[in-house]
């Protein structure tokens, strides 16, 4: 069975413990090189044939915890413009208002 490297299971780790302590921008932060790893690896298909099941599964529950951080992350920057731009508004009106 082939394992994979220390600098992506040092990752990883550092993913589910920022995940453990609610710290979302670091795990937001360690994502991309994460997942750009990860791709990588599966690039090579001897490599995704030779991980365990366990292994496989873990790799894919990171992936989808990262995607729901980034969707959430996506969500609240949407909400922080909206919220932004009705302030915007607001203070046109109080500008302008008697």
């Amino acid at each position: 069975m082939t394992t994979l490297p220390d600098e992506v299971l040092a990752l990883g780790e550092r993913m589910l413990s920022a995940l453990n302590t609610d710290q979302l921008e670091l795990l937001d932060e360690h994502a991309n090189d994460y997942l750009q790893m990860v791709d990588e690896l599966f690039v090579h298909r001897e490599l995704s044939q030779a991980l365990s099941p366990d292994l496989t599964a873990v790799l894919q529950q990171y992936a989808r915890i990262i995607e729901r951080v980034s969707t959430m992350r996506d969500a609240v920057s949407g909400e922080l413009q909206r919220v932004a731009q009705l302030d915007r508004v607001a203070s046109f009106y109080r500008k302008h208002s008697g």
